[in-house]
């Protein structure tokens, strides 16, 4: 019996996830292949990033902790300033 997606229709910034990306943190402004909804922290520290209203801007979150959601619509995530590991961009 095929899986029911009940959310199949619902694209929307605070609906499920759908796709997932592995984000390697790079000073060369490597983008992040999607907009992402979240940016999910596996192994918890501090992480830069530019978003999309002002993607040659980078802010620094200090002490994410692991296991966090962070609803950020980011475009690159920098080398320099990040000490979180494990990031993945979901969309």
């Amino acid at each position: 019996m095929p899986i029911v997606d009940s959310f199949s229709g619902a694209k929307n910034v605070s609906s499920p996830a759908t796709k997932q990306f592995d984000v390697v943190p790079s000073d060369e402004k490597r983008e992040i292949p999607f907009l992402p909804k979240a940016l999910f922290i596996g192994t918890g520290g501090n992480i830069s990033v530019a978003l999309i209203d002002n993607p040659n801007s980078f802010s620094v979150y200090k002490n994410v902790p692991s296991g966090t959601f962070l609803p950020l619509r980011a475009v690159f995530v920098n080398a320099s300033g990040t000490t979180a590991t494990d990031i993945v961009a979901v969309g």
